[in-house]
């Protein structure tokens, strides 16, 4: 998944460059938390993750929840300082179950 799929999922310009290095640091924690909920890392024949569409409408909407007020948990205005909530809606997470592989301990 790049940077760009995010922006286009969330229809945000491509000239619009305010949330690019927030996407680009979310991004790779992100698809692992997904690959870690599924229990499936989403690897092909060559090594490369393919995420199915689903998962990354849930990883742009994951994105989008953290930039608005709704997940900021703190927040500091001398060398501003912002923290994020990764408690997702279940409207969100509903999206991971199809793709959730059991888990035998």
């Amino acid at each position: 998944m790049t940077k760009e799929e995010v922006k286009q999922i969330l229809q945000i310009p491509s000239d619009d460059t305010s949330q690019d290095e927030y996407i680009e640091t979310m991004l790779p924690m992100l698809v692992e938390f997904v690959q870690a909920e599924c229990n499936n890392d989403f690897t092909d024949e060559e090594g490369e993750v393919q995420l199915p569409g689903p998962l990354k409408v849930a990883i742009a909407k994951m994105i989008e929840y953290n930039t608005r007020s709704s997940g900021v948990t703190s927040k500091s205005l001398g060398r501003k300082s912002v923290s994020y909530s990764l408690d997702f809606p279940d409207s969100i997470l509903r999206l991971l179950r199809p793709y959730k592989r059991v888990r035998f301990i």
